[in-house]
């Protein structure tokens, strides 16, 4: 699941990679959901120092709020 940054309905609505009002979660999908899914399901470190998030475009712009 990637999470949608343009939000519901997709014209005139960007919610900035936070959780919106009424919307999707997506600060709490990046920063919750997918380290738990991630630290349960695969092998890797769970320690803070461990983790990076990066992106391309407006993904870049999220990543670096």
């Amino acid at each position: 699941m990637i999470p949608d940054i343009n939000g519901e309905p997709r014209f005139g609505h960007d919610q900035e990679c936070v959780d919106a009002q009424h919307g999707a979660a997506d600060d709490t999908y990046l920063t919750t959901d997918l380290v738990g899914w991630t630290t349960r399901h695969l092998r890797v470190r769970s320690d803070r120092g461990a983790w990076a998030l990066a992106g391309w475009s407006s993904g870049g712009y999220c990543a670096a709020r």
